[in-house]
């Protein structure tokens, strides 16, 4: 599977069956994402799902002069996952299960957990969490192999929130997304504090990766993704 960042908590996954999205946002982030099509496309929290390119699933949208911006193109026919359930897409396992703060139990103050299982390697997208799950709720992620985990704060997880469930899930590598780089228009950390919480001092940074079943690593590993954006 290749995994590309696209900012905040945008990755896009890919193999030769298979294109997910993950989190597309507009242009009101301070980003633009990449012209891109997909199969699948996942939406982990109400104000994403809100966007305009999500009016209508199941179309085509082109950035074509005079359109809105927000308009992305993922192509005719993708399917588009915004609630919790299970589901089973070109050979692609996905559980999406809703998180809750503490204090709500509002559509709209959840966050939906995506974990996707695919070439015996399983991915978990905490998408906008922004607290410590329940044992409970981290038990069904035990045998999380990639975890993308947001470390910036601001409605999301912060530093030392994201080592404590990094620390509870145990993952066999873990990309870290939603904190500052430049252009973004949200206060979030820069990662430098992540990687102190985390006891980092030297970690790998690549363009793209490449992971399969054989070439994870054996004890918890941290790779930062570089930005990939037009």
């Amino acid at each position: 599977m290749k995994i590309t960042w696209f900012g905040q908590t945008c990755f896009k996954f890919s193999n030769n069956e298979v294109t997910i999205i993950v989190d597309p946002y507009d242009e009101s982030v301070g980003l633009t994402l990449p012209d891109v099509s997909a199969d699948i496309v996942t939406v982990s929290h109400d104000t994403l799902a809100k966007a305009k390119p999500f009016a209508l699933p199941h179309r085509s949208w082109t950035k074509s002069e005079g359109a809105a911006k927000s308009y992305f193109a993922f192509g005719s026919d993708y399917k588009l996952l915004t609630r919790p359930g299970e589901y089973e897409i070109k050979g692609v396992f996905i559980t999406a299960t809703a998180i809750y703060p503490p204090d709500s139990k509002m559509t709209k103050d959840r966050s939906i957990i995506f974990t996707f299982q695919t070439g015996g390697i399983t991915l978990c997208h905490l998408g906008n969490l922004g607290h410590i799950p329940s044992q409970q709720q981290i038990k069904a992620l035990d045998n999380t192999d990639v975890l993308f985990v947001p470390v910036g704060g601001g409605c999301c997880l912060n530093a030392a929130q994201a080592s404590e469930v990094i620390n509870m899930i145990e993952p066999r590598l873990v990309i870290p997304m939603h904190y500052h780089i430049p252009k973004l228009t949200i206060s979030l950390e820069p990662i430098d504090k992540f990687l102190k919480e985390m006891g980092l001092h030297q970690v790998e940074r690549k363009s793209k990766l490449t992971i399969t079943n054989s070439n994870l690593p054996i004890e918890t590993q941290t790779i930062i993704l570089n930005l990939e954006v037009t």
